[in-house]
């Protein structure tokens, strides 16, 4: 008996030469190594066979039985493996904390524009923030996704529905006094010079915390970025970083005395070879975010005065810092791994018009003093008045 003839949209689901069996395949994503994962569904007819596989696409659950929460499940259990540890773990938390709780118990067939509608509203009554919002629609829309190409619904409910408006707070980069008194107070902790490389690079802080000395190149003064410390629920391991643009070589200034004392003291410690941490904790191991904030960086920053101060304001510090020096922002974006020197100029917008101020302030100085123009032009005087003769008495 050869295989059956496949009808319309049962590409996955064939009759086996062997023993008659009813086979279907349906993709489950890529496991860790990329690896495509699949799971196989059988049945003694057809029918059987593509039921199995329609439960097997949705979760276990029936196409016109799923509800909107079983089916975002069975879609995080599809997704691990696939995409990072830190994106699944964000995706889970949408899920369980806003998603289910909200629109869970719906069916999914009936979830429409209206209802994704009244969804975004509720958040919105509930004091979602804005920007929440926008991340908790992208990770619904990518689990519909999967429900748009398994044909459970026609469209995504969520397209065009209008979300709200927010505004990305301003920066509150570090001025040069600022930046000058923490480094005054960094100088004498133990990993003190991570504040100073932080500043003269605007490297993230898991850029920062993977860093090895086979990474630097002492006689050039540069950087290589290839990689950065991910830490997800006590757990820590090293990641490539996202993109292109974020594998860098930045070359460093001001900062390279403090790092070449900190070798001294890493070699003191027996931790200076290629393959040891150049930020470590005093057992030459990762890191921890919590740890390093409470016994590194609050002391610090208490020191210098500047308690609200988040450690990753000294990567907007650096930019600020280098764009009111005059470095331009293409050179800016590329130290930082922005994909467009846009993006940069968008983000630090507030320093690019306090250069504009400044070289509109250096142009008029320059015309004042090259060709006496002055905008403050006096008003020009009135011409006096004709003098007024009488006519001279006609002698005839």
């Amino acid at each position: 008996m050869g295989r059956a003839r496949r009808g319309r949209g049962e590409g996955g689901v064939f009759q086996r030469k062997s023993d008659g069996l009813w086979v279907g395949t349906v993709s489950q994503g890529y496991d860790a190594n990329g690896k495509r994962v699949r799971i196989t569904v059988y049945g003694s007819t057809k029918g059987e066979a593509l039921a199995a596989l329609e439960m097997a696409k949705n979760g276990g659950v029936k196409k016109d039985r799923v509800t909107v929460g079983e089916f975002c499940r069975a879609w995080l259990e599809r997704m691990e493996g696939s995409v990072e540890s830190g994106t699944h773990a964000q995706y889970e938390q949408h899920v369980r904390i806003h998603i289910e709780p909200r629109i869970g118990p719906l069916k999914l067939t009936t979830l429409d524009a209206a209802a994704a509608a009244g969804f975004v509203a509720r958040m919105k009554r509930e004091s979602v923030s804005a920007a929440m919002v926008k991340k908790i629609v992208v990770t619904a829309r990518s689990a519909l996704a999967d429900a748009v190409r398994a044909g459970i619904i026609p469209r995504d409910p969520f397209d065009g529905v209008p979300l709200p408006k927010h505004s990305i707070p301003p920066v509150t980069p570090l001025n040069p006094a600022q930046a000058k008194e923490l480094l005054t107070a960094a100088g004498s902790n133990r990993l003190g010079a991570i504040v100073a490389v932080a500043i003269d690079s605007g490297l993230r802080q898991g850029e920062l915390f993977a860093l090895r000395w086979g990474d630097f190149d002492a006689e050039s003064g540069a950087l290589t970025i290839t990689k950065s410390l991910a830490e997800l629920k006590g757990k820590l391991w090293i990641k490539e970083v996202k993109t292109k643009n974020a594998r860098r070589m930045v070359v460093l200034d001001f900062s390279l005395p403090a790092l070449v004392a900190h070798r001294e003291k890493m070699a003191a410690e027996g931790r200076d070879g290629d393959a040891d941490l150049i930020f470590g904790d005093t057992e030459g191991s990762f890191l921890r975010k919590s740890n390093f904030l409470r016994r590194t960086w609050k002391p610090i920053k208490a020191a210098a005065k500047l308690p609200k101060l988040k450690f990753h304001e000294l990567r907007h510090s650096s930019a600020s810092l280098l764009l009111l020096a005059g470095v331009d922002a293409k050179t800016v974006s590329s130290r930082l791994g922005h994909g467009s020197a846009g993006f940069t100029m968008n983000t630090y917008q507030h320093v690019i018009a306090g250069m504009q101020k400044k070289a509109a302030g250096a142009l008029a100085d320059v015309l004042n003093s090259e060709i006496g123009y002055s905008q403050a032009t006096e008003a020009p005087k009135a011409d006096p008045k004709p003098e007024t003769k009488k006519p001279r008495k006609s002698r005839d």
